[in-house]
């Protein structure tokens, strides 16, 4: 798989890798003591000459798979009903696409811009219902909440309940850029380029307290 690995999405015992160099990778990982080499689509990663370096975020939904590619501002979606031949299907195209999130038909870019909210129930036509004037690096979506980190590594919350009309429902302040952030029960975990976690009390989102911080 190379040194190149930047994301990863399960589904189904079959692994979505995006690798900056080779593109999507996919692997079997059914039997995790024995992955096995299913497919790779790199056609977006050698398609512009000296570009390369390129996908670097996977999320995975409804037998299609979005890819970001930043180096060529593009969200590139395939088709993986057969995994075994991933092939291009549609792109997003002038997004400087920093992450990637979905549940069901709700996907989630951030880029350096800000953060769209598309309708990809035709993955076709994605349909951009909302956009969020800042700019965030980490996302995650739980029960129709948007939880993103960014420059500052602190937390800010959306509702999207109403994916046309994205609500920020509470925010704290954090250090670094946050890298990565999930959500269990009522704690919010963040990551950052300083290897620091910090963890938030998010029981009443309009007063998110950080509880932790790893110094």
């Amino acid at each position: 798989l190379g040194d190149f690995i930047k994301d990863i999405t399960i589904i189904g015992g079959i692994a979505y890798i995006a690798n900056q160099v080779d593109g999507l990778t996919i692997i079997d990982v059914t039997d995790p003591s024995k992955p096995v080499w299913v497919a790779n689509e790199s056609t977006l990663n050698t398609s512009v000459q000296d570009v390369g370096y390129s996908t670097t975020s996977v999320v995975v939904a409804n037998d299609f798979a979005y890819t970001g590619l930043p180096n060529l501002d593009t969200v590139a979606i395939f088709d993986v009903s057969d995994p075994s031949n991933p092939s291009p299907f549609h792109q997003l195209e002038n997004i400087s696409v920093r992450n990637l999130a979905i549940v069901g038909n709700l996907l989630v870019v951030q880029s350096i811009g800000g953060t769209t909210l598309f309708d990809v129930s035709d993955a076709s036509n994605p349909l951009q219902l909302s956009e969020i004037n800042q700019s965030f690096s980490a996302v995650h979506i739980s029960n129709g909440f948007l939880y993103m980190s960014g420059l500052n590594a602190g937390l800010t919350i959306y509702n999207i309940s109403d994916p046309v009309n994205p609500i920020l429902t509470g925010s704290a302040l954090g250090l670094g850029v946050g890298n990565a952030v999930t959500v269990q029960d009522n704690s919010a975990y963040i990551t950052n380029e300083f290897g620091l976690i910090d963890i938030y009390d998010i029981s009443e989102m309009d007063k998110v307290k950080k509880l932790f911080e790893n110094t």
